[in-house]
């Protein structure tokens, strides 16, 4: 049976202490001793609100589907809870297992708004782990950053390890079993990053000398390396109807505004006009095609039909 990270005195000092135990119905539990990887998969926001994200259910369900794999969550806690980590020295835990962040393999951050870049550093800080790729070594999580805000990713570089571009689905599986192999073979961390580099979609910010304008603008962009891709070509998952899974959450708890009810999604309304964009869709800017009439725009995210508007 497991050990809960906090005792039952700090759960009864703190707000909401349901967001920190885990236990929700569906969530994955897996023998350690049984898996080659562990990945933890954060959201830098509130409980409530990470668990309202379809994506990170979507990739939760699809690497806990490998069987060398646990995937497990952490979300940012509450300013309540954050005070009392940092004075008794407890370690941001994963919900699952409740074992510290830092013992992970992977620690994989979903970037959806610029406004939660802050959090990513109190994840980094109660985790333990260097805010810097180049302080980090194989005692620390390799850093993963994803989601719309990875398309923009020099402001937050130095904090991560590499940048997944694109929709998870494609290219997740071929980064674990790189790690696997490199791992077993003893390379070092430099030597993982520089042959994740050559996986398309994802982009490892020390593998680049990277200049700016003095408006601070990009000015040149050039790889370390003759292998390593100057171009990082996002990764999209062109055929849902072979999709790995269904594109649905699976994890219900009662303690957020969408109590127990379960998310979907549909595929892409082959009328949407991308060119234009819904005004509450950051997917339908970040992820433009280029298809569709005008005169009917379905937007594949919020699922409404939306009015002709303007940009």
């Amino acid at each position: 049976m497991r050990k809960l990270a906090l005792s039952d005195e700090i759960l009864m000092q703190i707000d909401k202490p349901a967001r920190y135990i885990g236990g929700e119905k569906n969530s994955v539990m897996k023998d350690k001793t049984d898996i080659a990887v562990r990945f933890v998969m954060c959201f830098p926001d509130l409980y409530e609100i990470g668990m309202s994200h379809l994506g990170i259910q979507i990739l939760y369900g699809m690497f806990n589907s490998y069987e060398d794999t646990w995937c497990e969550r952490v979300y940012s806690p509450g300013m309540d809870l954050d005070a009392i980590m940092r004075e008794k020295n407890i370690p941001l835990f994963a919900l699952e297992s409740q074992d510290p962040v830092k013992d992970f393999d992977f620690l994989g951050i979903t970037l959806q708004y610029e406004m939660c870049y802050t959090n990513i550093l109190q994840i980094l800080d109660l985790s333990g782990i260097p805010f810097t790729s180049s302080e980090r070594t194989w005692e620390d999580p390799i850093v993963i950053g994803g989601g719309p805000c990875s398309y923009n990713p020099e402001p937050i570089a130095e904090f991560f390890d590499l940048f997944y571009i694109g929709e998870g689905e494609t290219r997740y599986r071929e980064l674990l079993d790189l790690y696997k192999k490199d791992r077993a073979d003893g390379v070092s961390r430099e030597g993982f990053l520089h042959h994740a580099s050559l996986i398309p979609g994802i982009y490892v910010p020390s593998l680049y000398n990277v200049s700016y304008n003095e408006g601070g603008t990009v000015s040149s962009f050039d790889p370390v390396y003759e292998d390593v891709p100057r171009t990082v070509k996002k990764q999209i998952v062109e055929d849902l109807s072979d999709s790995v899974q269904d594109r649905s959450s699976t994890l219900l708890t009662s303690t957020t505004s969408q109590r127990d009810l379960l998310s979907a999604t549909c595929k892409y309304a082959g009328g949407y006009d991308f060119t234009v964009g819904c005004s509450f869709s950051h997917k339908s800017f970040a992820m433009q095609n280029f298809c569709g009439s005008p005169e009917n725009r379905w937007c594949p995210v919020c699922v409404f039909h939306t009015h002709k508007s303007t940009r």
